[in-house]
């Protein structure tokens, strides 16, 4: 039993660790080309779907590139001043929790490129699960 509780511990230590190898910022002509390739919706819209859907200002977007797929970071100002980070597929508009593999290697990634935290928590808007309009139309 406890080499079965070690050798899940440390598959998943691989698991984290190959994760957080695989991704990369990308900067504007990157993702200017991922979007092209539609690998992700361009961040004007994901910006008006996130202050549609979510509500708060935007203050900043950030875009991964994950073994192939685009994850975007955005930043936000809740209503009461509360920061909060939320991470979103690129194409599909599935929010990613912060809890999963996925979101604490992104913001572990983010944090260390930053080398400084961004301060934010997690508020409801970034514990929100749900799918985005990310058809690129925003409703007026």
């Amino acid at each position: 039993m406890r080499h079965r509780v070690a050798a899940t511990i440390i598959a998943f230590s691989a698991v984290v660790s190959a994760a957080k190898a695989d991704i990369q910022e990308l900067n504007q002509a990157e993702l200017r080309h991922a979007i092209a390739a539609e690998r992700a919706i361009a961040s004007y819209h994901l910006i008006a779907d996130v202050q549609k859907h979510i509500g708060g200002e935007v203050l900043d977007v950030r875009a991964f590139d994950l073994q192939g797929a685009v994850i975007y970071r955005v930043l936000m100002r809740q209503g009461d001043g509360t920061l909060c980070p939320l991470m979103l597929y690129g194409t599909s508009g599935e929010i990613i929790a912060p809890t999963t593999e996925i979101g604490r290697a992104i913001v572990e990634f983010s944090l260390d490129a930053n080398g400084t935290s961004d301060h934010a928590q997690h508020s409801p808007a970034s514990t929100f699960e749900g799918k985005l309009d990310m058809s690129g139309g925003s409703d007026k």
